[in-house]
C-alpha cells in the first residue's frame, strides 16, 4: 500500500476536517486532518465522519423504515447525521447516525442543526452504528453522555470480525431514573425499543425491524421495490393491463378513504363497475387474492408463519 493510499485508508477510517495552514512563503493550502476522538465525540459542521458500507446501509435503512412508519404523523420526525445541540451547557454537540424525536413542529423544515432549546423537545430514541477506530467511544463514552442528555433510549449496531468470524450485535439501554439500563435481547438477539414500538435486530448483516405488537416486519425502500417488481412481473404474467390496474386500484382506495357517511359511501361504492370492489369480483382468481385479507400471524421462530402454516406445522 502506498502512503498515499494509507493516508487515504486512515482518513476514511479516522474522519476527517479540513485545515488551512499557512507555508513559510506566505501561501496557505487546504490539507485534509483526521479527526480527533474529542472532534468525533463532538463533531461541528463540515467535519466529514467515518463511514464505511456496513455503517451507510445499516443507518440507512435505519432511517428509512423509522421515517416511513411514522411518514403520516406531523409531529413526529427522523434525522440522519443531524447536529443536535443540547440544553445543558456542560454537553458537547453529538451528530446521531439516526435519531427519532417526537413533539416535533414543522418536522418537514430544512435544518443543518437541531436544537433542543429553541425546538422544546429532545431525541427520544438515538441509533448509532459502531465505528471501528472509535468502538470505546460509541459502545461507553456516548452511553453517559446520551443518559446525561435525557435520551430515553439508546440503540447501538455493532459488527465486527473475532478470530476470523464476522459477529453482528445490538445492544440497548432505556432510561429508568435517570440512569441508563441495559435491555436485555430476546431470544433471537433483538432489542425492544419501547419508543417506538419495534424490535430491532441484525439479520445476515442488515438492520431488521418488526412492529413489536404486531409482529409485522418493517421493509426499506430496497425491499419495497422489490416486492413492486415482482407484483408487476406476476400481473405480466397473468396477462393483466398495469396501467389499468393501478388506474382502478388508485380509484378504488380513494372512494374507500373517503369520509363519507357509510350509506353514502356504500352507494358510491356500488356504482364502481358494478361493485366497489374491483379486486374481489375480478373473474381472474389471482387478482381476486390480492384483495384477501393477510393471515392472521404467529410468533414462530423467524419472522412468524401464518395461522394456516402453524395449524400443517403441528400435524407434521
Amino acid at each position: 500500500m502506498t502512503p498515499s493510499t494509507q493516508q487515504a485508508s486512515d482518513l476514511a477510517e479516522c474522519g476527517w476536517r479540513f485545515e488551512i495552514i499557512t507555508k513559510p512563503d506566505g501561501t496557505t493550502v487546504e490539507i485534509q486532518v483526521p479527526l480527533t476522538e474529542e472532534e468525533f465525540l463532538h463533531p461541528q459542521e463540515g467535519f466529514h465522519l467515518p463511514n464505511s458500507t456496513f455503517h451507510d446501509d445499516a443507518a440507512g435503512d435505519a432511517k428509512d423504515m423509522l421515517a416511513r412508519r411514522y411518514a403520516n404523523d406531523p409531529t413526529a420526525a427522523v434525522f440522519r447525521d443531524l447536529i443536535v445541540k443540547w440544553d445543558i451547557p456542560t454537553l458537547g454537540d453529538h451528530c446521531p447516525d439516526t435519531c427519532v424525536v417526537f413533539g416535533v413542529s414543522d418536522k418537514d423544515r430544512v435544518r443543518t442543526e437541531f436544537l433542543v432549546s429553541e425546538e422544546g423537545t429532545r431525541p427520544s430514541l438515538i441509533i448509532e452504528v459502531v465505528s471501528r477506530r472509535y468502538r470505546k467511544q460509541d459502545r461507553e463514552t456516548k452511553v453517559k453522555q446520551y443518559a446525561q442528555a435525557g435520551v430515553q433510549e439508546y440503540i447501538i449496531i455493532d459488527q465486527r470480525t473475532q478470530r476470523g468470524q464476522v459477529i453482528d450485535e445490538v445492544l440497548g439501554y432505556r432510561l429508568i431514573e435517570r440512569v441508563y439500563i441495559p435491555i436485555t435481547p430476546d431470544e433471537e438477539g433483538r432489542i425492544l425499543c419501547e419508543t417506538v414500538g419495534v424490535r430491532i435486530g441484525l439479520q445476515n448483516g442488515q438492520v431488521v425491524m418488526e412492529d413489536a405488537q404486531t409482529g409485522q416486519k418493517l421493509l426499506n425502500s430496497r425491499e419495497l421495490e422489490n416486492r413492486a417488481t415482482r407484483l408487476a412481473e406476476l400481473l405480466r404474467a397473468q396477462g393483466i393491463d398495469l396501467i389499468r390496474f393501478r388506474a382502478i386500484a388508485s380509484m378504488t382506495n380513494a372512494i374507500n378513504s373517503t369520509k363519507l357517511p357509510n350509506k353514502i359511501r356504500d352507494t358510491r361504492r356500488n356504482r364502481h363497475h358494478g361493485n366497489y370492489n374491483f379486486f374481489q369480483q375480478h373473474p381472474n382468481p389471482f387478482i381476486r387474492r390480492l384483495d384477501a385479507k393477510p393471515p392472521e400471524t404467529y410468533r414462530v421462530g423467524g419472522w412468524g408463519i401464518s395461522r394456516k402454516n402453524r395449524r400443517d406445522a403441528k400435524t407434521q
